[in-house]
Protein backbone atom coordinates (compact mmCIF):
# COMPACT_ATOMS: atom_id res chain seq x y z
CA UNK A 1 0.00 0.00 0.00
CA UNK A 2 2.77 2.24 0.80
CA UNK A 3 4.66 1.83 -2.24
CA UNK A 4 1.44 2.44 -4.50
CA UNK A 5 0.82 5.57 -2.56
CA UNK A 6 4.60 7.17 -2.86
CA UNK A 7 3.87 6.33 -6.33
CA UNK A 8 0.43 7.96 -6.72
CA UNK A 9 2.18 11.30 -4.77
CA UNK A 10 5.12 11.05 -7.15
CA UNK A 11 2.69 10.80 -10.17
CA UNK A 12 1.03 13.63 -9.13
CA UNK A 13 3.79 15.95 -7.97
CA UNK A 14 2.61 15.83 -4.54
CA UNK A 15 5.28 16.47 -1.52
CA UNK A 16 5.96 13.13 0.94
CA UNK A 17 6.08 13.62 4.20
CA UNK A 18 7.08 10.76 6.82
CA UNK A 19 6.35 10.76 10.25
CA UNK A 20 8.44 7.95 11.73
CA UNK A 21 8.13 5.95 14.90
CA UNK A 22 9.36 2.30 13.57
CA UNK A 23 11.19 -0.01 15.39
CA UNK A 24 11.93 -1.45 11.81
CA UNK A 25 11.04 -4.73 9.87
CA UNK A 26 9.57 -7.96 11.01
CA UNK A 27 12.34 -10.80 10.89
CA UNK A 28 11.71 -14.31 10.52
CA UNK A 29 10.69 -17.37 8.07
CA UNK A 30 7.35 -16.90 8.57
CA UNK A 31 7.21 -12.88 7.46
CA UNK A 32 10.27 -13.87 5.02
CA UNK A 33 8.09 -16.47 3.32
CA UNK A 34 4.89 -13.68 2.96
CA UNK A 35 7.12 -11.70 0.92
CA UNK A 36 8.58 -9.22 2.99
CA UNK A 37 11.97 -8.65 1.56
CA UNK A 38 10.09 -8.24 -2.31
CA UNK A 39 7.89 -5.72 -0.68
CA UNK A 40 10.67 -4.10 1.46
CA UNK A 41 12.70 -4.05 -1.88
CA UNK A 42 9.64 -2.36 -3.99
CA UNK A 43 8.71 0.20 -1.41
CA UNK A 44 12.37 1.24 -1.36
CA UNK A 45 12.83 1.08 -4.94
CA UNK A 46 9.65 3.58 -4.95
CA UNK A 47 11.10 6.21 -2.53
CA UNK A 48 14.05 5.99 -4.44
CA UNK A 49 12.56 6.65 -7.12
CA UNK A 50 9.87 9.06 -6.25
CA UNK A 51 10.48 12.45 -8.05
CA UNK A 52 8.94 14.60 -5.60
CA UNK A 53 10.32 16.69 -2.42
CA UNK A 54 10.67 14.49 0.43
CA UNK A 55 11.08 15.48 4.00
CA UNK A 56 11.21 12.94 7.60
CA UNK A 57 10.37 13.97 10.85
CA UNK A 58 11.44 11.15 13.52
CA UNK A 59 8.81 11.16 16.16
CA UNK A 60 10.23 8.67 18.98
CA UNK A 61 12.31 6.04 17.42
CA UNK A 62 13.20 4.62 13.51
CA UNK A 63 15.62 1.19 13.44
CA UNK A 64 17.71 -0.35 10.91
CA UNK A 65 14.95 -0.92 7.75
CA UNK A 66 12.27 1.16 9.22
CA UNK A 67 14.28 4.28 9.47
CA UNK A 68 15.05 3.54 5.55
CA UNK A 69 11.36 2.85 4.91
CA UNK A 70 10.38 6.01 6.05
CA UNK A 71 12.95 8.00 3.05
CA UNK A 72 15.94 7.68 5.91
CA UNK A 73 19.42 8.92 5.51
CA UNK A 74 19.93 7.25 2.54
CA UNK A 75 17.27 8.83 0.33
CA UNK A 76 18.46 12.05 0.06
CA UNK A 77 15.27 13.51 1.54
CA UNK A 78 14.98 17.70 1.42
CA UNK A 79 14.65 17.39 5.28
CA UNK A 80 15.26 15.08 7.80
CA UNK A 81 14.61 16.18 11.48
CA UNK A 82 14.31 14.59 14.58
CA UNK A 83 12.10 15.70 17.85
CA UNK A 84 13.95 16.38 20.58
CA UNK A 85 13.78 12.62 22.62
CA UNK A 86 13.64 10.84 18.99
CA UNK A 87 16.49 9.11 17.88
CA UNK A 88 17.97 6.63 14.63
CA UNK A 89 19.91 3.64 15.29
CA UNK A 90 20.39 0.09 14.16
CA UNK A 91 19.41 -1.16 17.20
CA UNK A 92 17.17 0.37 19.54
CA UNK A 93 18.21 0.57 23.23
CA UNK A 94 17.30 -2.23 25.11
CA UNK A 95 18.54 -4.25 22.11
CA UNK A 96 21.72 -2.96 22.73
CA UNK A 97 21.65 -3.37 26.67
CA UNK A 98 20.83 -6.82 26.10
CA UNK A 99 23.72 -7.87 23.78
CA UNK A 100 26.05 -6.14 26.62
CA UNK A 101 25.01 -8.17 28.78
CA UNK A 102 24.29 -11.54 27.36
CA UNK A 103 28.11 -11.67 25.63
CA UNK A 104 31.59 -11.34 26.89
CA UNK A 105 33.05 -7.92 25.22
CA UNK A 106 36.50 -6.60 24.90
CA UNK A 107 37.09 -3.34 26.04
CA UNK A 108 37.08 -2.14 22.21
CA UNK A 109 33.43 -3.65 21.95
CA UNK A 110 32.10 -2.04 25.12
CA UNK A 111 33.59 1.55 23.63
CA UNK A 112 31.50 1.20 20.75
CA UNK A 113 28.22 0.29 22.68
CA UNK A 114 28.77 3.47 25.20
CA UNK A 115 29.38 5.55 21.77
CA UNK A 116 26.04 3.89 19.90
CA UNK A 117 24.00 4.50 23.08
CA UNK A 118 25.67 8.29 23.72
CA UNK A 119 24.00 8.99 20.72
CA UNK A 120 20.65 7.61 21.26
CA UNK A 121 20.91 9.50 24.24
CA UNK A 122 21.83 12.87 22.62
CA UNK A 123 20.41 13.39 19.06
CA UNK A 124 22.65 16.47 18.63
CA UNK A 125 25.51 13.81 17.80
CA UNK A 126 23.22 12.90 14.73
CA UNK A 127 22.96 16.92 13.69
CA UNK A 128 26.90 17.24 14.67
CA UNK A 129 27.74 13.79 12.03
CA UNK A 130 25.15 15.14 9.11
CA UNK A 131 23.24 12.03 9.29
CA UNK A 132 20.05 14.30 10.18
CA UNK A 133 19.19 18.38 9.76
CA UNK A 134 18.29 19.13 12.92
CA UNK A 135 15.96 18.65 16.27
CA UNK A 136 12.37 20.79 15.94
CA UNK A 137 11.14 21.50 19.56
CA UNK A 138 7.05 20.53 19.12
CA UNK A 139 5.98 24.09 19.01
CA UNK A 140 8.18 24.60 15.13
CA UNK A 141 6.94 21.48 13.46
CA UNK A 142 3.90 22.51 12.20
CA UNK A 143 5.62 26.08 10.82
CA UNK A 144 8.48 23.98 9.25
CA UNK A 145 5.99 21.50 7.97
CA UNK A 146 4.25 24.47 6.20
CA UNK A 147 6.94 25.49 4.88
CA UNK A 148 8.35 22.84 3.41
CA UNK A 149 5.08 22.41 1.59
CA UNK A 150 5.23 26.07 0.36
CA UNK A 151 8.39 25.38 -0.88
CA UNK A 152 8.09 22.77 -2.40
CA UNK A 153 8.16 22.71 -6.52
CA UNK A 154 4.28 22.19 -7.59
CA UNK A 155 4.84 20.05 -10.52
CA UNK A 156 1.44 18.16 -10.68
CA UNK A 157 -0.35 17.47 -13.70
CA UNK A 158 -0.67 20.48 -16.36
CA UNK A 159 -4.80 21.36 -16.61
CA UNK A 160 -5.04 19.74 -20.25
CA UNK A 161 -3.50 15.91 -18.78
CA UNK A 162 -6.23 13.48 -19.65
CA UNK A 163 -6.70 12.25 -16.47
CA UNK A 164 -8.48 15.92 -15.56
CA UNK A 165 -10.97 15.51 -18.37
Amino acid sequence: KMSKFIQLCSAFGIPLLFLADVPGFMVGTAVEQEGIIQAGATLFGSIAQAAVPKMTIIIRKAHSAGLYAMAGPGFHSEALYLLPRAYIAIYGRSALERLADSRQLSDEEHASLRSMLEEIDHPQVLVNQGLVDGILELGSVRPTVSNFLQQAPKTGLPDHHPIWR
